[in-house]
């Protein structure tokens, strides 16, 4: 499931309009010219990369990066070659943008990775589309009725071998499956930014230092107001240190921590998930698997009870991990209520 969506984060350079409007006699640097100009290219294509960031540091790591790497293989329309070829490029494309050396792309950084990538990816497309490989597009390189029949029937085939894989899966377990494997995702890259010295065994003042660094660099992207924000201490980060499961007092394994993670998503009723993740499709009405803050808003407003509708709802869409980018997606959505969920939990027990 999570390369599924890595897959499609590879092939997010929408190649079938710019394909249609190819004139007929481009060269490679002519279609190339033509996409990169597409603005509507460019956006997609840092969206898809934001995504990337799992655990919302407004930074792609390195460990962040393999997961796009291993991506690679679920590709089908790549030849064995082009996977390794792609996946080689990943890597040297990362480095290249990576100017400060520090493993993680920020900023202009991950602009720069982006814009190698989609350049990579367009020219893979355009050797694709010169079938007769004398390096310009012209009629010639159209595929016949019969191969582009052929070419639907292969992709349709496809498309439908994976939606017999996902009905042959119990409801309950499918959406727990992907809403753990967020969660897995999330607290491993958490873990490996947390364990400095890559000994894995965090210790408790790395646990504190790097959370109250993710608070403060998650306040400075939100517009609430000084008074009004929440903001816990490093004793407070501490002493959730000492809550977490581990066999070694002062050493909290990777291990440890996914499994902890996990066991809060365990201890939530899943049909109040699957009530969540449908309170996120009625939110989305654009249908584009994102939900802003207006809509949350006006969504929160239209539906809900009187006592409800008197408290900010902007300030609660922003306590949503991820919300900084002004949206979020449903595995955002549904993890967000899960912690809230949770942290109520915890509460009601002290």
């Amino acid at each position: 499931m999570k390369y599924a969506f890595l897959s499609v984060l590879l092939t997010a350079v929408h190649i079938s309009a710019v394909y249609a409007q190819v004139p007929d006699g481009a060269t490679e640097d002519a279609f190339l010219a033509r996409a990169v100009s597409d603005e509507r290219l460019q956006h997609d294509m840092m969206d898809r990369l934001e995504l990337l960031d799992v655990n919302v540091d407004n930074a792609v790591s390195s460990t962040e990066m393999e997961e796009m790497v291993k991506g690679v293989e679920t590709i089908d329309r790549l030849t064995p070659e082009e996977k390794k070829n792609t996946a080689e490029h990943i890597n040297e494309a990362f480095k290249k943008a990576d100017t400060d050396k520090d493993n993680m792309l920020r900023g202009d950084e991950l602009k720069k990775f982006g814009e190698n990538m989609q350049e990579f990816l367009l020219r893979q497309q355009f050797k694709k589309m010169d079938r007769n490989g004398d390096g310009v597009y012209n009629l010639a390189d159209m595929p016949s009725m019969e191969e582009s029949m052929k070419m639907l029937e292969e992709a349709v085939q496809k498309m439908q071998e994976t939606i017999d894989k996902v009905n042959a899966m119990d409801e309950n377990e499918l959406a727990q499956n992907f809403i753990q494997g967020i969660s897995t995702s999330i607290a491993r890259e958490d873990y490996k930014q947390m364990d400095k010295n890559h000994d894995n065994c965090v210790t408790k003042d790395e646990y504190a230092d790097y959370n109250v660094k993710i608070q403060e660099e998650r306040q400075k992207n939100e517009e609430t107001a000084e008074d009004e924000k929440i903001v816990l201490s490093r004793e407070d980060f501490m002493s959730f240190y000492i809550q977490e499961k581990k066999k070694i007092p002062e050493c909290l394994t990777m291990e440890e921590y996914v499994e902890n993670q996990n066991k809060i998503l365990e201890n939530f009723d899943q049909s109040e998930a699957e009530f969540v993740a449908q309170t996120f499709d009625e939110t989305d009405k654009n249908h584009d698997g994102k939900v802003s803050e207006d809509e949350y808003v006006e969504y929160e407003k239209s539906t809900a009870a009187p006592e409800i509708q008197s408290i900010d709802q902007r300030e609660l869409f922003r306590t949503i991990k991820g919300s900084e980018k002004g949206w979020v997606t449903k595995e955002e959505y549904v993890a967000g209520f899960v912690a809230e969920g949770s942290a109520s939990d915890a509460a009601s027990q002290n």
